[in-house]
């Protein structure tokens, strides 16, 4: 699942020096939870990060990267943490979680508008000639398990890139694809920046993971640097400021 954040060498710097210590937070677009740096609006859980960390005194960088790029990155210590990774992505690519998620999500399908499938369980897919789904992101079992299995490797279009789903659901409103894996809240707010809301719709979801800001084991405090995530955002959701934050993005609490 997706799910996705980093620091060149991957950690605090500026400290030795007497600067501001910089965080440099990458992941591939997947507003609303990361969404357009540099903006007013640049994703909720970047907005989370800012309130915890910048309080500190930490300047958040935050940039747009393809997601097993910024993967490999923090693992190699030159990030210092991904937003969106599962529990098990964060095990399997030797990150470290905290307790408390960033959100829920599931993987949903988006299909024509006139397509009349249901996607319920992974099989729904073998009626489909091609299904796009992300490189290096993970999926619930049994989906998982389809994306893997050699008589379906012509059906699969591996996408890449800084905004992957964005040729993707184009490609599903001009027919060339017939379905396109990811998000619901994702999906849902690129179909209606592309203006092809009308053309496409949901067909499901299965699974629902809670997502994580995974952080680099080569960064400096990652352990208390996930705690104090952890603090902030209890602290958030008590004084009522995580909901007004939610709301902002059209979102509501996970729990």
């Amino acid at each position: 699942m997706h799910f996705f954040l980093m620091l060149a060498l991957g950690l605090l710097a500026g400290n030795a020096l007497g600067q501001t210590p910089v965080m440099v937070v990458q992941a591939d677009r997947w507003c609303p939870y990361n969404c357009e740096p540099g903006t007013k609006a640049p994703g909720y859980v970047v907005e989370i990060l800012q309130k915890v960390f910048e309080l500190d005194g930490v300047t958040l960088n935050y940039q747009i990267t393809p997601w097993d790029r910024a993967i490999k990155n923090a693992r190699e210590g030159k990030a210092a943490a991904v937003i969106g990774a599962s529990a098990n992505e964060a095990r399997e690519r030797n990150l470290l979680i905290g307790k408390e998620p960033v959100g829920f999500a599931s993987d949903c399908l988006y299909v024509a508008h006139s397509n009349p499938l249901r996607y319920q369980t992974a099989t729904d897919l073998d009626g489909l000639r091609s299904v796009a789904v992300v490189s290096g992101y993970t999926y619930a079992a049994g989906l998982g398990d389809w994306v893997v299995d050699p008589k379906n490797k012509s059906r699969i279009v591996m996408s890449h890139g800084d905004e992957p789903n964005v040729a993707n659901l184009r490609n599903l409103a001009r027919g060339l694809i017939d379905g396109v894996i990811d998000e619901a809240a994702v999906l849902k707010m690129m179909a209606n920046d592309l203006g092809v809301s009308d053309k496409v719709r949901l067909a499901g979801c299965i699974g629902r993971e809670a997502v994580f800001v995974a952080f680099s084991k080569r960064f400096p405090d990652a352990q208390s640097k996930a705690a104090q995530l952890d603090r902030g955002l209890v602290d958030m959701r008590k004084n009522g400021s995580l909901r007004s934050l939610l709301k902002a993005y059209g979102q509501s609490d996970w729990k």
